[in-house]
């Protein structure tokens, strides 16, 4: 268990492979920051949308066609279809005092840096986002 709270617990899942990056598990290419604020910006979206007693889990892991995949799952309430193709808009939210900035900054940074992200979730189970990076052999 990463971390927890009378309300909520974290998990972490990462792959069995050594953290370094080598010819097996190169490395991807951001700045320490940009990484940080993703993760930070999917703790606190999920915090939010997670009840009492829920689990958020991260994991991270070499996936096909060199690049590394992160997951943030949630077992909140889900996103609306109709919200999901608005989540990274600027300014859009559904919080009474929310800016809408924060998912639209992590999808800037996670294409400033080559990756795509895409959202899954289910109205009454949950939702995953998908940070997917290319890597770079060192």
């Amino acid at each position: 268990m990463f971390y927890r709270s009378p309300t909520l617990s974290v998990s972490q899942t990462f792959s069995e492979q050594p953290a370094c990056a080598t010819s097996h598990n190169p490395a991807v290419f951001m700045k320490v920051e940009g990484g940080k604020k993703a993760t930070l910006e999917f703790g606190l979206y999920d915090r939010e949308a997670t009840p009492a007693g829920g689990v958020i889990e991260i994991s991270c892991q070499p996936s096909p066609n060199y690049t590394i995949e992160i997951r943030v799952k949630d077992g909140g309430v889900g996103v609306p279809d109709d919200q999901i193709a608005r989540i990274f808009e600027a300014y859009f939210t559904t919080k009474e005092k929310g800016t809408g900035l924060g998912l639209a900054i992590v999808k800037q940074n996670t294409e400033l840096y080559g990756g795509q992200i895409r959202v899954d979730s289910e109205l009454g189970t949950g939702t995953e986002f998908i940070l997917t990076f290319p890597t770079r052999a060192l």
